[in-house]
C-alpha cells in the first residue's frame, strides 16, 4: 500500500523490572522516604522519561517497575542521576540497600511474559 508515511512515530516502551534487598534495619527508613517522595524526585524521574515506576516490597525484597519512553536511556539515566536534588534523595536511600560484591543494589529481572 503507497499511502502517506505515518510522520507521528510511535514511541518504543521499555519495561524494566528490578530486584534489590533492603538491610532489614533500614527497612522502615525505606519505606518512610519513599511513602513522602519529594515532588521534586517525582517530577525528575518523570522529565527523564520514566513512566509508570512503582515499587514493591515483601519482607526485605524489593521490586521495582517502570517503563522508558525515551530514545536514548543511557543519556536519561545518566542526567537523573546527576541532578544534584536526586544525588540528594540518594544520601538517604543508597545506605538502605544490600550490595553484592561488585557494590550493586539492583538485579535486573528477565520479564518472560507481557500482555496487554
Amino acid at each position: 500500500m503507497n499511502g502517506p508515511q505515518n510522520k507521528n512515530k510511535e514511541k518504543t516502551v521499555k519495561r524494566f523490572i528490578l530486584y534489590a534487598e533492603i538491610k532489614p534495619e533500614k527497612l522502615q527508613e525505606y519505606v518512610e522516604l519513599h511513602k513522602n517522595a519529594w515532588p521534586e524526585i517525582l517530577e525528575i524521574i518523570s522529565e527523564s522519561n520514566y513512566h509508570n515506576y512503582s515499587i514493591s516490597i515483601r519482607g526485605n525484597q524489593l521490586y521495582t517497575y517502570y517503563e522508558y519512553t525515551g530514545n536514548d536511556y543511557e543519556a536519561d539515566t545518566k542526567k537523573m542521576n546527576e541532578n544534584p536534588i536526586m544525588q540528594k534523595w540518594h544520601t538517604f536511600t543508597k545506605p538502605c540497600f544490600i550490595r553484592d560484591e561488585k557494590g550493586n543494589a539492583y538485579k535486573e529481572m528477565e520479564e518472560i511474559f507481557y500482555s496487554l
